[in-house]
């Protein structure tokens, strides 16, 4: 049998899996933990990306223009560059879009985790590149096994 751990870390990984794979990802997760064991769960944060859209910054946005780039033209619209974050590369797709609150309502549904809360960049547990890889577009939620 597999072993008991304390921590789980899943950074950028969730939004590999559609909402319905999510679920069974959290339910083999809280298997895997022991009582009061604690999951932490990073992914791009949706908001994040969706100011970014609204506002039309990605463009401006040098870190993710370099990156998008591979994938779409320099002068194509906002929304394609959206669209990269969404989807991501063609070989490992994004399959699901979260902010803190889907992060905690997929926990809290679960039925299996309790104390769950966001990791903002200045709370005590936060820390560069732990918790938050890429802190400009990341969100960060940890909670216990009940």
């Amino acid at each position: 049998a597999i072993g008991k751990f304390d921590l789980i870390r899943m950074q950028h990984l969730l939004e590999h899996f559609p909402y319905e794979e999510g679920k069974i990802v959290i339910k083999k997760i809280a298997r895997l933990l022991k009582k009061g064991g604690h999951v932490l769960i990073t992914v791009p944060d949706l908001k994040i990306h969706m100011d970014k859209y609204i506002k039309k910054k990605y463009k401006r946005w040098k870190y993710f223009k370099k990156w998008a780039t591979k994938r779409v033209p320099r002068d194509a619209p906002e929304s394609f560059y959206f669209s990269v974050f969404a989807h991501f590369l063609l070989i490992m797709p994004h399959k699901w879009c979260y902010d803190a609150a889907g992060l905690k309502y997929l926990l809290k549904s679960s039925g299996f985790f309790k104390n769950i809360r966001e990791l903002k960049l200045n709370d005590s547990l936060s820390s560069f590149p732990f918790t938050h890889n890429r802190p400009e577009e990341d969100v960060c939620v940890i909670a216990n096994k009940i």
